[in-house]
């Protein structure tokens, strides 16, 4: 990427799976801190409108 040459999950975002990339354990670590955030993220977010409860 030539916009973020230092950012490491960057190259494991896109639509393609190779089985070698489950091999390398930093890459797992970061999917699964993507996945959490993305999780808080959208449940704080819910919160936010079930707490102002304009559904």
């Amino acid at each position: 990427m030539l916009l973020f040459p230092n950012i490491k999950i960057l190259p494991y975002l896109s639509l393609q799976f190779a089985y070698a990339m489950t091999a390398n354990s930093e890459s797992i670590f970061y999917t699964l801190i993507v996945t959490l955030a993305v999780i808080v993220i959208f449940n704080l977010g819910g919160l936010a409108v079930f707490k102002k409860k304009s559904l």
